[in-house]
């Protein structure tokens, strides 16, 4: 991974403390009163991020203190598969609200299990660098995926939470969230939270959907009633329609994924090697297990957060309460109700009511079947 230049370094820090001292100059000097904290669930922030992504992680962290964790101050942790510097510690610290901790992934987190045939897996980023595929030639990416899969739920530093929220770098959260999403969690006994569902890239994930449904005929005890998998497909289970919930926005209940029921589900897909073999991401793979393994009920879609990431942006709700969250979107761009998002077939299928101001579309199959 490439380091920042000291002059680059120390501008990000610079940066990062005029927001810091900003934000306090305005507490001191436009707030009548002293504002009580407020109670905090058991939860972290998680960022995977390379030291080279110091300014865009530090364009997220001010968005999410700024839109949301200004009044909460949960804890945050930076996961990294190389040391961070100084400068990006210094840098990052500056701008949380809440305590920090820096995560070192062990080597055996970044490597290739035992099982995958490596000059296989370098042929096939070999051949997907020629169809153009996205990230196909990215071997970095498929540790990356494997990681968020089925590993960082194991890191020391996460032992003592309950819930996590990843967040991404170069993200922005559009609208002030005026509820605690980790609350939400807990006292709804929500297992799996997200904001978008698009389309996976049929070309990444050929052999899917089959190791699914040899896993639920191998397994059928562990696939849960009332679950969600009639979300993953269009024609009764024949094959994968690409939807999946986009996982750089997520939360979810680490007591999950830490269990037995996550756990075999995973070491079963990674004795498949889809993820080296083909490009398996975490989101497909993610989104089966708890549309599988969990009954609908256990996921939650939060409305109303402005959840930007290039390309995709949620900018859902009424007008009166974006102005009340102060967003700075346009229902227009919203990419979530729109017609290349699964989120309409979500809530018909499972019968919910949609969102105040949310189209009344129904859901159409959006899905081209590839033809090779």
């Amino acid at each position: 991974m490439a380091k920042f230049t000291r002059p680059i370094a120390i501008l990000s820090i610079i940066l990062a403390l005029a927001y810091v001292f900003q934000d306090q100059f305005f507490a001191k000097y436009t707030s009548p009163t002293a504002v009580e904290p407020v109670a905090r669930e058991n939860a972290t922030f998680f960022s995977l991020v390379r030291n080279s992504e110091l300014p865009g992680m530090l364009q997220s962290i001010k968005s999410v203190e700024q839109r949301f964790n200004n009044k909460y101050h949960y804890h945050w942790i930076f996961a990294n598969n190389e040391p961070f510097t100084d400068e990006f510690k210094t840098a990052v610290a500056a701008m949380c609200s809440g305590t920090v901790e820096f995560s070192l992934i062990p080597p055996a987190y970044w490597d290739y299990p035992e099982w995958i045939d490596q000059a296989q897996a370098a042929e096939v980023r070999r051949q997907m660098r020629r169809k153009g595929v996205k990230y196909g030639d990215n071997e970095s990416y498929r540790h990356m995926c494997r990681f968020f899969s089925g590993l960082f739920y194991k890191l020391d530093v996460l032992k003592p939470f309950r819930y996590y929220w990843r967040v991404e770098p170069n993200v922005e959260f559009r609208c002030n969230i005026a509820y605690d999403p980790f609350e939400v969690m807990r006292t709804q006994e929500k297992v799996y939270g997200f904001t978008l569902t698009p389309l996976e890239l049929h070309t990444t994930v050929a052999t899917l959907w089959n190791a699914t449904q040899e896993y639920m005929r191998q397994y059928p005890d562990r696939v849960a009633a009332n679950n969600n998998m009639a979300f993953l497909t269009d024609d009764e289970g024949q094959s994968f329609n690409m939807c999946h919930f986009w996982s750089n926005f997520e939360i979810g209940d680490l007591d999950f994924f830490r269990s037995e029921t996550y756990t075999h589900f995973f070491d079963y897909m990674d004795r498949k090697g889809g993820i080296f073999y083909e490009r398996w991401g975490d989101a497909p793979l993610h989104t089966i297990a708890v549309s599988m393994l969990l009954p609908y009920t256990k996921l939650q879609y939060f409305a109303g957060t402005g959840y930007y990431h290039a390309p995709n942006l949620q900018c859902d709700g009424p007008n009166w309460l974006q102005e009340q969250n102060e967003c700075i979107c346009f229902a227009t761009d919203d990419f979530a109700w729109s017609g290349g998002s699964c989120l309409t077939k979500f809530f018909d299928i499972h019968q919910l009511e949609r969102p105040e101001a949310a189209p009344t579309t129904p859901y159409t199959p959006i899905h081209k079947p590839s033809k090779s």
